[in-house]
Order: structure tokens, then C-alpha cells, then sequence
């Protein structure tokens, strides 16, 4: 039988290796740089203001936003991420299926002294 307490208790864990915006943002002007250094011969550094590191930062959101999805699809096939349906499927490789919702009930008993 499996204990909640081991799940709840794992560790977390990134498909995208705990990258932010920031380190994206950053990889990506360094990046640049770096081919166009290696393209031209000469050293090239973005100002903060340049029209092309603007272009990176905005693309650097999309590509994010695509590791944040590719991170939370690796998740849902783990029990301690996964949720709803996703949970459904993945019981299903255990051979089990959700009870259907029932309505709750309980048994009340009152003592009266004189």
C-alpha cells in the first residue's frame, strides 16, 4: 500500500532543469552575441536598449512559456504533480479506476444527563 506521506514528501522536480525567464532571457543575448562574434570577428555586446535584444526578450517569453508546458506535461505522469484526469489515466497503469461520488453519511449518537 502506498504511503501519502512518501508522495507529499518527494522531492520536487524540473524537466527544464529550474530555469526562469531571466535565465532564458540571458542565454539566449549571450548566445547571440557569441554567433555574431564568431560570424564577423568582432566582439558584440547588446545594450539593454538595442532593437535586437528587444526581439530576444520578447522571444525569449514564447520559448518560456513552451518550457513551462513541457515541464508540466513531464509532471502529470507523476503521482505526486498529477491531478484530475490525469490522475484517472495514470491509475490506469495500476489496474484502479475512481470510486463514483457518493453522498457522505455518519452515525451521531447523544447522551443526556439529568
Amino acid at each position: 500500500m502506498l504511503d501519502i506521506s512518501a508522495v507529499k514528501n518527494a522531492p520536487d522536480i524540473s524537466f527544464i532543469d529550474g530555469r526562469s525567464i531571466d535565465d532564458v532571457r540571458a542565454e539566449m543575448v549571450a548566445d547571440y552575441e557569441k554567433f555574431i562574434t564568431e560570424a564577423t570577428g568582432q566582439e558584440v555586446n547588446l545594450d539593454r536598449a538595442s532593437p535586437h535584444r528587444m526581439e530576444l526578450n520578447a522571444a525569449a517569453l514564447q520559448i518560456f512559456q513552451a518550457m513551462q508546458y513541457i515541464d508540466r506535461a513531464g509532471k502529470l505522469n507523476l503521482l505526486k504533480y498529477s491531478y484530475s484526469t490525469y490522475l484517472d489515466n495514470l491509475a490506469l497503469l495500476k489496474g484502479t479506476t475512481r470510486l463514483p461520488a457518493t453522498a457522505a453519511s455518519t452515525t451521531l449518537r447523544f447522551t443526556l444527563s439529568a
